[in-house]
């Protein structure tokens, strides 16, 4: 099973990161929109990965209830298409800055990526100036970053619950699933754990 958790990490992070440098490349290059022209791509790089590994592991959580992955991925997606429409109307209308969306909305990676989009977008067309360096940004950029990074231990804990919930094929696993972990991370060492 660790080799399909891998593969379905790697290959959506890649689908995922080639739709963002496609977003990139059309906004820096084709279109030279000040946002992405003016703003260091590390920013924004920044932003896009963690993203991308906060939408993976939201569709691994997804994943578990409902038994057919491609239907999760779709279901994933298209909740991801509206909650962004939904956080963009957040972010603009009930929570402007200087306002902070509360932490909790924070954690939702749709309405995260569109709070990041608007603290950069809004820094580019009120100020002038667009963040050029990112260790000089809003604080709670910083904040939305954590939140996306942070989305990582949600994808292993979907591992764990995708092994303990009963699937349509296959079986639970005993909460020795952990013992699992443990070999996977210790490569070659599973001679030194205890049954």
């Amino acid at each position: 099973m660790k080799y399909y958790w891998i593969n379905f990490f790697f290959f959506n992070l890649a689908v995922s990161l080639l739709s963002c440098a496609l977003l990139y490349a059309f906004g820096r290059y084709a279109f030279q929109i000040i946002f992405f022209t003016n703003t260091n791509w590390l920013v924004i790089w920044t932003l896009f990965l963690g993203w991308c590994i906060a939408q993976i592991s939201l569709t691994s959580f997804i994943q578990i209830f409902i038994n057919n992955s491609k239907a999760a991925t779709i279901i994933g997606y298209l909740l991801s298409i509206f909650s962004t429409i939904v956080g963009q109307t957040i972010c603009t209308v009930i929570y402007p800055f200087p306002s902070e969306l509360p932490f909790l909305l924070k954690l939702y990676p749709p309405i995260a990526l569109s709070r990041g989009v608007y603290l950069i977008g809004n820094s580019c067309a009120n100020n002038s100036s667009c963040y050029t360096d990112i260790f000089r940004m809003n604080e709670e950029l910083y904040r939305i970053y954590a939140a996306l990074y942070g989305w990582i231990f949600m994808f292993i804990f979907s591992i764990y619950l995708h092994e303990m919930i009963q699937q349509q094929y296959g079986t639970t696993k005993v909460p020795s699933f952990l013992k699992g972990i443990l070999k996977f991370l210790n490569k070659g060492k599973e001679e030194n754990l205890v049954d």
